[in-house]
């Protein structure tokens, strides 16, 4: 029987030891790996058998998926997804917070308070970070349905997959936690006849009323292991 879910889990990469430097996806910082750290087999453990691994280009991502594969027992290197990599910052990239407050105190005021519009110079705003993440998520669903889908990627990233599946205005997902390390999921559901259910995207399958619409469900978000 064909199955109907996508599933998508959702793991941010390992802390970075950034040095108290504003830093997103123009940064590529290493991530700190304790190899001895029981929380790699952990989260192997918690991932399903024969999932279709991705990563975000930066290397803390990257580096983060390796540890946990170590453990899962998977063979070969992730796909890497571009578009999954953390809101680009530009020229505020590397440089302090207080500086950044000092020296552009109305621009960092507007990024605070406003990050899904505001766009830093020579970077994106969080509504571009949406934009990008929800193509690649349409092409994975339309690439891999049915499948388990591990992503290792970002705070922002996973952020802005939690918007799309609960299909909230772009602010709200700024409540949302999401931890260093943390697990989080969601599926989408092709062919689900209930059309509305959990904000619909329209993304690939169809539904009972042929109107090509799926839906999604988050299932839960942040789970420290």
């Amino acid at each position: 029987m064909e199955r109907n879910e996508t599933v998508f889990w959702w793991i941010r990469h390992a802390p970075v030891d950034h040095g108290g430097l504003f830093y997103g996806g123009g940064s590529d910082w290493p991530a700190v790996i304790d190899e001895d750290d029981g929380l790699w087999g952990r989260l192997a453990s918690a991932l399903p058998a024969d999932a279709l691994w991705v990563t975000s280009g930066l290397r803390r991502a990257r580096e983060s998926a390796r540890a946990i594969l170590r453990r899962y027992g998977g063979d070969g290197e992730p796909m890497v997804e571009e578009d999954f990599g953390e809101q680009r910052f530009g020229e505020w990239e590397g440089r302090g917070y207080r500086e950044l407050d000092e020296s552009h105190p109305r621009e960092w005021r507007a990024f605070w308070e406003e990050p899904h519009l505001y766009c830093p110079p020579g970077g994106e705003s969080f509504s571009d970070q949406v934009s990008r993440v929800g193509s690649a998520v349409e092409r994975l669903v339309s690439g891999y349905s049915g499948r388990d889908i591990v992503v290792v990627c970002h705070g922002g990233t996973i952020r802005a997959a939690m918007c799309l599946a609960l299909g909230v205005p772009l602010e709200r997902s700024f409540s949302l936690r999401v931890d260093n390390n943390s697990l989080s999921c969601t599926v989408y559901h092709c062919g689900h006849r209930y059309r509305g259910w959990r904000g619909a995207l329209g993304l690939g399958g169809g539904d009972s009323d042929g109107d090509g619409a799926g839906i999604w469900e988050v299932r839960f978000c942040n789970a420290n292991l």
